[in-house]
C-alpha cells in the first residue's frame, strides 16, 4: 500500500520538486542510505524526464541489494517505497507550512493562539490589514477575505456591528463571483456539446467585484452571441493582467476561445483570426504548458492548424520550434513531421507536405490523435496532387477500418473523422449530385475539415 500512495505521490512532481526532495532526502534523513538511493534509480525514471516505463522491483533489487528478488528483499524495498512516501509526504507538507498561501498563514496563527496570545494580537492584527488591503485576484482571495473577517469578528472582545457588516459584504461578493462564475462554466458545456443556451442574463448590478462583472460579461456573452461583449472581454483579457491571477485570466481566455469556435463551425471565418489572436496571448503566458513543463499534442495540432488558416506560417513555424521540447519525447518527431506536413499543405506545396507524412509511413504514432491527423491529411494530399482514385480509395477504407478500431477516448472525433471520409468518398467517385452533396456537408455534425470540403465542392463535377 505504501508503494502505491508512494508513486502517486512521486508522478505528481515536475522537475523543479524532483532535485529539491532529493537534497532534502540527503539533508534531513542522510542515514537513510538505501531510501536515497532506491529514489536516486527512480528519479532517472520519472516521466518528467521522458520516460514512460517504470522501474519494476526486479530491476530494483538487482541495482540496490545486487541480487534478485527474494522474499526477504521484496519486504525491504516495500519498506523502503513506504519509508520514501512518509519522507515525501512531510517534505511537501513542510513546503506547504513555509509558502504564503491562507493554509500556511492560519496555521501559525493557530500555534500563536494557543501560545502567546500577545503575539497573537500583534500577527492577526498585521495578517488580517494585509487581506483587506490586497486586490482581489482570484475567486479563493475572495475567500480569504472571508475567513478573515470571521475571525476578526469572533476574536473581538464585545459585538462588533461594524465588522459583522463587514463579513455580510464579503460573503456577498464572494457569492456573486462564484455564481457568475459556475453559470459561465455551465454554459461553456453547453456550448461545447451544442446545446441551446440555458441561462438568461441578469440586469447590471452596481458595486460588482472586478471578476464577477467579468463573468457577468462572459455570461451575456454566451447567451446573446454579442460579438461587442467579445470584444470587451478581450480588451479585458489584454488590460486586467496585473488584476487578476493567471488562473482566472486562462479561465476568460478559455471561455473566448470556446466562443470562437462556435463561431467557427456557425461559418463565421472572421474568427479565424481571432482565435489566432488568443493563441498569440496564450503563448506568452505560457498557458499552453501543464505545469509549465509539458504541451499535449491536440494544443500544438490546435494552434499551428489556426495560424495555417490565417497563413501566419512564419509565426506557426516559430511556435513550433519553440514548443517542439515541450511534447512528449517519445511522440515528439512525429508531432514535428505532422505539424510541418499541416504548414505545407495550408501553403499549398502537397509535394512537401507528402514528404513529411511519408517518412513515417510504415510506422504508427503510439498517439492516436495524430496518428488521425496524420492520415487525413495524407489523404486529402493525395486527393489535392490528384493521384489514382483506387490508391485513393484503397488508402481511405484502410483508415476507415482504423477507425472502427478505435479505443480513443475522443470518441467525437472519432465519428467527426469518419463522416468526412464518408463524404470524401463521394467527391472522389463523383457518384453524387452537386446540389446533394452541398446538402449533406453543410448538415454533417460533427465532420472535421468542413471548410476543405467546401473548397473542393466548388470544382467539383459528378459523373453522368
Amino acid at each position: 500500500m505504501g508503494g502505491i500512495k508512494f508513486f502517486d505521490l512521486f508522478r505528481s512532481l515536475d522537475k523543479k520538486e524532483l532535485s529539491a526532495f532529493g537534497k532534502y532526502l540527503r539533508t534531513t534523513h542522510a542515514n537513510k542510505k538505501i531510501a536515497q538511493e532506491v529514489f536516486g534509480h527512480l528519479r532517472k525514471a520519472h516521466p518528467v524526464h521522458g520516460s514512460r516505463k517504470p522501474w519494476d522491483d526486479d530491476q530494483l533489487a538487482t541495482r540496490v541489494f545486487r541480487s534478485g528478488q527474494t522474499e526477504k528483499i521484496r519486504k525491504q524495498l516495500h519498506n523502503t517505497y513506504h519509508d520514501l512516501y512518509l519522507y515525501l509526504r512531510g517534505y511537501l507538507i513542510l513546503q506547504k507550512v513555509n509558502d504564503d498561501s491562507l493554509e500556511s498563514e492560519w496555521l501559525w496563527l493557530s500555534i500563536l493562539h494557543r501560545r502567546n496570545e500577545k503575539g497573537y494580537a500583534k500577527a492577526s492584527k498585521r495578517f488580517f490589514s494585509k487581506i483587506y488591503a490586497e486586490t482581489k485576484l482570484d475567486t479563493i482571495d475572495y475567500l480569504r477575505d472571508i475567513a478573515a473577517r470571521y475571525f476578526d469578528y469572533k476574536d473581538s472582545k464585545e459585538s462588533d456591528v461594524a465588522k459583522l457588516a463587514d463579513l455580510s459584504n464579503s460573503l456577498d461578493a464572494f457569492y456573486q463571483v462564484c455564481r457568475n462564475k459556475v453559470d459561465c462554466e455551465l454554459l461553456n458545456r453547453q456550448l461545447q456539446e451544442g446545446h441551446k443556451m440555458g441561462l438568461n442574463t441578469e440586469p447590471p448590478k452596481s458595486g460588482l467585484p472586478l471578476l464577477s462583472d467579468n463573468y457577468r460579461k462572459i455570461k451575456g456573452l454566451f447567451a446573446t452571441a454579442d460579438d461587442r461583449l467579445y470584444q470587451q472581454l478581450k480588451d479585458i483579457l489584454y488590460k486586467q493582467t496585473v488584476f487578476i491571477s493567471t488562473a482566472e485570466l486562462k479561465t476568460i481566455w478559455t471561455y473566448l476561445k470556446n466562443y470562437c469556435a462556435m463561431r467557427i463551425r456557425e461559418g463565421e471565418k472572421k474568427f479565424f483570426r481571432q482565435a489566432f489572436e488568443l493563441d498569440v496571448f496564450a503563448s506568452g503566458h505560457d498557458f499552453f504548458l501543464k505545469k509549465g513543463e509539458t504541451m499535449s499534442t491536440s494544443n500544438l495540432l490546435n494552434v499551428i492548424s489556426t495560424a495555417a488558416v490565417v497563413k501566419e506560417f512564419e509565426w506557426g513555424r516559430s511556435f513550433l520550434k519553440k514548443h517542439i521540447r515541450h511534447i512528449e519525447e517519445d511522440i515528439r518527431y512525429e508531432s514535428k513531421l505532422v505539424v510541418s506536413a499541416i504548414l505545407f499543405f495550408k501553403e499549398g506545396n502537397f509535394l512537401e507536405a507528402l514528404g513529411e507524412l511519408e517518412k513515417f509511413r510504415d510506422y504508427r504514432s503510439k498517439d492516436e490523435g495524430i496518428e488521425i491527423v496524420r492520415r487525413a491529411y495524407a489523404l486529402m494530399t493525395m486527393y489535392e496532387l490528384g493521384e489514382d482514385e483506387v490508391a485513393q480509395l484503397m488508402f481511405l477504407n484502410s483508415f476507415r477500418s482504423f477507425l472502427d478500431r478505435s479505443s480513443s477516448p475522443r470518441q467525437k472525433a472519432v465519428r467527426a473523422t469518419k463522416k468526412f471520409l464518408q463524404i470524401l468518398k463521394y467527391l472522389i467517385c463523383r457518384n453524387k449530385k452537386k446540389d446533394r452533396l452541398t446538402k449533406e456537408i453543410e448538415a454533417a455534425k460533427p465532420c472535421v475539415y468542413k471548410n476543405w470540403l467546401r473548397m473542393k465542392l466548388a470544382d467539383y463535377t459528378p459523373v453522368q
